[in-house]
């Protein structure tokens, strides 16, 4: 029944993620490159030519680097390829809203991936080379694949937050923050259910026991 049910919801997943995705590409080259776009697509230019890559913390991780590469080897360089790369991924960040469909309500999990698809500032920085967005995307990604492991328990879940956390940490150092956020987030939960069992009389010790116990498994 659930999965009957849900499929308006789906459609209007999808629907927003197509959405998303022409707001981002319409006239994607229109805009004079930003000084930082023109100077990390000319970091790119220099990485194919060179044959190789070094790590320069100033512009982050190699995944855009990468992916422009092969985006400048099909399409050729230009103001609206260099950014095309930071356009898919950005486009994608609507589809996360499924992955909370058990905790949401439907028309709340379409109106999350209305709100992902065409927030102007997700759309803006979608439509602009750099690592922001990609960081995002995969961060959130990350987050609904271990709340899916929550809800179901299949351990590809586990696997698929394993990946995307991986692309995140490709991306820029700054995923150190967002690790660190959610482990804060996750004590502030145990914390909680801790304190309502010894509130309750339940045994607080336990409580914390399991949890641990779920983490471990």
């Amino acid at each position: 029944m659930r999965r009957i049910r849900t499929r308006p919801a789906l459609a209007g997943v999808l629907a927003a993620t197509a959405l998303g995705l022409l707001a981002r590409l319409w006239a994607l080259g229109a805009r004079t490159a930003h000084p930082e776009e023109a100077y990390l697509g000319g970091s790119v230019l220099n990485v194919m030519e060179a044959g190789s890559y070094v790590y320069t913390p100033v512009f982050h991780g190699p995944l855009l680097y990468h992916l422009n590469s092969a985006v400048f080897t099909l399409f050729g360089p230009s103001d609206a390829t260099m950014r095309l790369a930071v356009v898919i991924i950005g486009a994608a960040l609507p589809l996360t809203a499924w992955l909370f469909r058990e905790r949401l309500s439907d028309a709340a999990v379409v109106a999350l991936a209305a709100l992902l698809a065409l927030t102007p500032v997700a759309v803006y920085y979608s439509r602009f080379m750099g690592n922001d967005v990609p960081l995002a995307v995969f961060g959130m990604a990350t987050v609904g694949f271990v709340v899916r492991l929550a809800d179901t328990g299949r351990r590809r879940y586990l696997y698929a937050a394993a990946v995307t956390f991986a692309l995140a940490a490709a991306t820029k150092w700054y995923v150190i923050v967002y690790l660190g956020c959610w482990l804060g987030a996750v004590a502030l939960l145990l914390d909680y259910q801790v304190f309502t069992a010894a509130a309750g009389n339940g045994d607080a010790g336990q409580v914390a026991s399991d949890a641990l116990a779920t983490v471990r498994e």
